[in-house]
This record gives structure tokens, sequence and C-alpha cells, in this order.
């Protein structure tokens, strides 16, 4: 992985415009993916914003909404997970693990007020 997303920084400092910002993408995309399989979910939650600042408003982007989405429900970040989701969804409309992700996140959130205890 470490190889792929070196090529893709190459691509990047040489390449212009749509080029360059798919290329850095596809770098800070890999290099999340890798942080969020090591169980570093705080590094991957930032370096899938860097992924979606680089490329934002495409189809590809609802890849790495879902995916930020999960580190940040696994750091217990619900309703910032929810939003992600929804994300995803609204670039991907058709993307069933997003939508079982939202529905797992809006459950957790539920539980989480109905633990609390009345004020």
């Amino acid at each position: 992985m470490v190889a792929v997303a070196a090529v893709a920084l190459f691509v990047l400092l040489r390449g212009g415009g749509e080029e360059k910002r798919v290329a850095e993408f596809n770098a800070r995309f890999t290099q999340a993916s890798a942080l969020e399989k090591s169980g570093n979910h705080a590094g991957a939650v930032e370096m899938f914003g860097k992924a979606i600042d680089a490329l934002p408003g495409k189809d590809r982007t609802a890849d790495a909404w879902n995916d930020l989405g999960w580190s940040l429900q696994e750091i217990g970040r619900y309703e910032a997970a929810r939003d992600a989701y929804r994300t995803a969804l609204q670039l991907r409309p058709a993307f069933p693990l997003a939508r079982n992700n939202l529905d797992a996140a809006q459950r957790q959130i539920d539980l989480t007020k109905s633990a609390k205890p009345p004020q």
C-alpha cells in the first residue's frame, strides 16, 4: 500500500487539474484505509477528511464518506458518523453498505440517548 501511495503522490506532483486531485484523493484514501485497518481510527478520520477535500462531491468520494463514518463510529462519534453516511448516500443513493451503517449509527445514537437519565 505504501508503494501505491508513493506512486499516487508522484503522479500528484507531476499531474495537473483533475488528474492531480484524483491522484491526491487516491493517495490519501489509501493511507486512510491503512490507518483504519490498523485500528488507528482517529488518524483515519483525519486522512479520510483530506481525501474528501481533494475530490469533493464526486461519486468516488462516497466510499471515503462511508469509511469516514465507520472510523467516527469506532471512536464513539455517532452523530458525526451518521452525517458522513448520509453524505455518502447523497453521492451514491444505491449504496447498501452506507445505508446499513447509517441505520447502525442511528440505533447507537438512540441507545445512547435512552441510556441517559432524565434531568
